[in-house]
């Protein structure tokens, strides 16, 4: 296409149709298991960042107890 303004004109009027005619493929997963340490705190076995895998923000909401792990010997 030569005509630039025109294209872009054309994918604005059909991307609403596009949208409506897309269908949502949920595919299934694979079983998945969380193992932790008991003085990881504050963790309860979620895996990922929510939608975006590389979201690694979640990861400041967890700490060490490091007086637990000292008292079972570690």
């Amino acid at each position: 296409m030569k005509d630039e303004a025109l294209v872009v004109k054309t994918l604005k009027e059909i991307g609403p149709y596009e949208l409506e005619q897309a269908v949502p493929l949920l595919l299934p997963s694979a079983y998945q298991h969380a193992l932790w340490w008991p003085w990881f705190q504050n963790f309860y076995g979620a895996v990922g960042g929510g939608g975006n895998a590389n979201n690694d923000e979640y990861l400041q909401y967890f700490w060490i107890d490091t007086e637990m792990k000292k008292d079972m010997g570690y």
